[in-house]
């Protein structure tokens, strides 16, 4: 299917039809996404059908307004790939967002989560391929790190030379995976003006989510946190924990939980553990299902615009206003 809606995009494009190329390869980009995922690392189609993944993606960033920007961060010898997508329609320098993904989301399934939303909310948003994501991890043989400050520090330190960005306004947000990623980078990055979380985890419990697995994503976790065997997974697992972390928070933090999610440990309490431990103003949205709107899953996949609307409405708060172009 990947393989026919590509072929629709170029279609499309050798006809000047810049509406249904761009869809066509959006479309395309997450039907290799999806392709991928069912693959274990050892399959020699893996690599290629990321590889694919990113290309039809950058196809169709071609015919984004404005067009995608790819970039790539400088990371301890290597160059981490990722996209900027510059805030729309504000005047002078804007905000800008950070945003890590979960254990198995890609970057470029991030522009349709989050980055044209906070695009066009007039937010700036970096979305890039973090340790342990995407080609990052199978192409360059790069797992996740505890001490994720270390690959965020080098994104704000890019964010800090672009014009478009207010350097004082540069925040992070994150789903799942995150839930740790972010507030650990918050606690140790003292650039992070605000951070935001979509399902937090203050200790990470595997279990539950490794024993409904399919084998090819029990393949991913051994390869995400560089693993030999699920001994050894579960052990580097179990130091993943914001004890001793979450106190160091010292800027604004949004903790927001579905009262629903099965994938993070005891999810509520972690919520309110974080926001008990740490230092600067937090603030913690359950979202339940009599609230009649949805949004009480895993990082609010089954309403996703809940997400977008308690989290933005909040970074205004936190990161101020963006400075939207008068209405002609």
């Amino acid at each position: 299917m990947g393989t026919l809606v590509e072929a629709m995009a170029r279609e499309g494009e050798a006809k000047g039809n810049r509406l249904s190329a761009r869809d066509n390869y959006s479309r395309a980009t997450q039907y290799f996404r999806l392709s991928h995922f069912f693959l274990p690392g050892d399959d020699p189609r893996k690599l290629p059908t990321l590889r694919r993944m990113a290309t039809c993606f950058k196809e169709a960033g071609k015919h984004f307004t404005p067009p995608l920007e790819s970039i790539e961060i400088p990371y301890e010898g290597k160059r981490l790939p990722g996209y900027f997508l510059p805030a729309l329609d504000v005047e002078g320098p804007a905000p800008a967002l950070i945003y890590l993904n979960g254990a198995d989301s890609l970057s470029e399934e991030v522009y349709f989560t989050a980055g044209r939303a906070a695009q066009e909310f007039g937010y700036n948003f970096l979305m890039f391929n973090a340790p342990g994501v995407g080609l990052t991890l199978y192409e360059l043989g790069l797992p996740t790190r505890i001490d994720s400050e270390k690959f965020v520090s080098p994104v704000v330190d890019y964010l800090e030379t672009r014009a478009e960005v207010a350097r004082d306004r540069i925040g992070l947000i994150g789903e799942s995976f995150a839930g740790y990623l972010v507030p650990r980078a918050a606690a140790k990055e003292g650039r992070i003006r605000a951070a935001a979380v979509w399902s937090p985890i203050y200790e990470w419990n595997l279990e539950p989510l490794w024993n409904v697995a399919p084998p090819s994503f029990k393949d991913h976790l051994l390869r995400l946190f560089g693993a030999r065997d699920p001994d050894d997974l579960f052990a580097k697992v179990r130091q993943y924990s914001l004890n001793g972390v979450a106190e160091q928070i010292t800027c604004p933090i949004y903790l927001l939980q579905g009262s629903e999610d099965w994938i993070i440990h005891r999810p509520i309490e972690a919520a309110l553990r974080i926001a008990r431990e740490c230092k600067g103003p937090a603030t913690v949205r359950i979202i339940e299902r009599d609230e009649g709107v949805a949004g009480v899953c895993h990082c609010q996949k089954d309403n996703l615009h809940v997400a977008h609307l308690v989290t933005f409405n909040w970074f205004v708060d936190h990161l101020g206003a963006p400075p939207k172009k008068p209405l002609r």
